[in-house]
């Protein structure tokens, strides 16, 4: 059992992790998007 719990207390690291660098991605894409339009 001890090691399905580690599995899922790293399990759900790693979705938060990724959602991190999912809404990190999408701050930049809208950050250069925003700076392509200003610039054209």
């Amino acid at each position: 059992m001890s090691w399905h719990h580690c599995d899922v207390n790293a399990l759900r690291w790693h979705v938060n992790a990724l959602r991190w660098h999912v809404n990190a991605l999408r701050r930049h894409v809208k950050g250069v998007c925003r700076r392509a339009m200003w610039i054209h």
